[in-house]
């Protein structure tokens, strides 16, 4: 704090020095190889290098997309065939159905008409039609 009172301050010019920087920085002298690449290319031959790959990559997208084309159809197909199914499983359980009342029909008339022979004659078929449903 004595200083600021004296009248010197922290940035005199005896403690701190300006000097002016060159304004070109001064040469080196290194021997640099030289240098055999072409620099001298122009838009379509930097596209014309890119081609191959772009084609490649045009292919596998194709590839690609003819996969998924082939998986949505097997998918399709594959729902029609489950529908179907379902379909004919309804026709066999309906059938197998008809077929159990039917025995179950026929037990009952034969058994109210001819006597106790029949009705066990009558038994007999409906288990069949039961047995036949598994």
């Amino acid at each position: 704090m004595s200083q600021a009172s004296d009248g010197t301050g922290y940035y005199e010019d005896d403690d701190f020095h300006h000097e002016r920087l060159p304004s070109s920085p001064a040469r080196l002298d290194i021997d640099l190889p030289e240098s055999n690449l072409d620099l001298t290319m122009d838009f379509n031959s930097i596209l014309a290098a890119g081609a191959p790959a772009e084609t490649k990559s045009t292919e596998e997208l194709d590839k690609v997309q003819k996969r998924a084309s082939n998986v949505m159809k097997l998918a399709e197909q594959n729902e029609r065939l489950k529908a179907e199914l379902r379909a004919m499983t309804e026709r066999l359980e309906a059938a197998e159905r008809r077929q159990r009342e039917l025995a179950q029909a026929q037990a009952q008339g034969k058994g109210s008409g001819a006597g106790s022979g029949a009705q066990a004659q009558g038994q007999g078929t409906a288990g069949e039609g039961a047995g036949g449903a598994h």
